[in-house]
């Protein structure tokens, strides 16, 4: 099972850490422009953050080259990740709700979900998907929705 994120690591942390983490499984740099975009952020709020994250030791952050997520920074952002994916699977597979507006509701419970409730969701599904969850590969590659 994966490390779970940090006690002193906030949910906005975890929203960075995430967003780093997909960049990096998609072989992308993750640079302060492309991070801002994605966040929905101003440039400036992003170079903050990576600073705070650097400080905690969760990325390498190297201005004008882009940030890199160290052990600890990468075990947090592949949590937020899964439990999102797996939040995002239950909503569209078993409450029927449409691909975006169960992606958008899954960015906001990721951060509470408590680990027994995400491995009882993953076991449900599994158990209606009839195969195993791969919280690395994308939701849409896994289910009907």
């Amino acid at each position: 099972m994966s490390t779970p994120p940090r006690a002193d690591v906030t949910e906005q942390m975890e929203e960075y850490l995430e967003t780093i983490y997909r960049m990096e499984e998609e072989g992308k740099v993750a640079r302060t422009g492309e991070v801002a975009r994605q966040l929905g952020v101003a440039p400036p709020s992003v170079t903050d953050m990576l600073q705070k994250l650097e400080k905690a030791g969760l990325v390498v952050y190297e201005p004008y080259k882009g940030v890199h997520l160290t052990e600890g920074g990468r075990a947090v952002g592949r949590r937020q990740l899964e439990k999102h994916r797996v939040m995002q699977a239950f909503l569209q597979e078993v409450c029927g709700m449409g691909k975006d507006e169960a992606h958008e509701a899954s960015c906001d419970m990721e951060h509470s979900i408590p680990d027994a409730l995400d491995a009882w969701m993953r076991a449900f599904l599994e158990e209606r998907l009839g195969k195993p969850f791969d919280t690395t590969r994308k939701v849409r590659e896994q289910i009907s929705s």
